[in-house]
């Protein structure tokens, strides 16, 4: 039996460059959480006039972890800074839902944000993980509400609608990174082959190809 597609399934996305990759796309990732948690926490200060709800101490809590991961970060802890951040992402947005609106809570969807980034950043062990990890999640926080062992507490509109766009610049930025460092990629291979293709030409020394792999 060929194992062999299995095998590159389940083998580091970037390849050689993952390490300098990953480094580059965790940073501005990070960036971009610490900038949105930023605007985040006086927002839902103004909604609740002042008053320190789990939701603020929860991005107060994130945003003194990413400062933390950032330093982790320059200090070439890339891979333990990557799980570490997708890992207390996905204890905050579990600890959030259960406290406020449960199943129906819109941080929920930032569970798909977690899995894109473990599969981009990680092996595909933990993009599993965290999968499996989500998925029961929310049929705990269903059960448990249906069964009425907790009771959600819905936000407010403005407080849901604030969520979402902050949901949407993180989804943004993702793909904007995601595709520029693909074009990159792709830049280079091109510049690779034309200058192998000139060395193909101009060698005075005769040059054949007699295998493709």
């Amino acid at each position: 039996m060929n194992f062999e597609p299995i095998r590159r399934a389940f083998q580091p996305l970037f390849g050689l460059e993952r390490r300098e990759t990953v480094s580059r796309l965790f940073y501005a990732i990070l960036i971009s959480v610490i900038a949105v948690d930023s605007v985040m926490i006086p927002v839902r200060l103004w909604e609740s006039k002042g008053a320190l709800t789990p939701t603020i101490g929860i991005l107060i809590i994130l945003l003194i972890l990413q400062f933390l991961l950032l330093y982790m970060l320059r200090r070439g802890y890339t891979d333990f800074a990557v799980i570490a951040e997708i890992s207390i992402c996905w204890a905050a947005i579990t600890f959030q839902a259960w406290s406020a609106d449960g199943v129906r809570d819109v941080t929920i969807n930032i569970y798909f944000l977690i899995i894109l980034v473990a599969a981009l950043l990680t092996s595909w062990h933990y993009y599993i993980v965290f999968s499996v990890m989500s998925l029961v999640a929310i049929w705990m926080l269903a059960i448990l509400e249906a069964r009425g062992l907790r009771m959600a507490h819905i936000d407010s509109p403005l407080a849901m609608a604030g969520d979402l766009t902050a949901i949407f610049v993180l989804l943004i930025l993702l793909v904007y990174l995601v595709v520029n460092n693909v074009r990159q990629s792709l830049d280079a291979v091109r510049i690779g082959e034309e200058k192998f293709r000139k060395v193909f030409h101009i060698s005075p020394v005769a040059i054949s190809i007699t295998t493709l792999q």
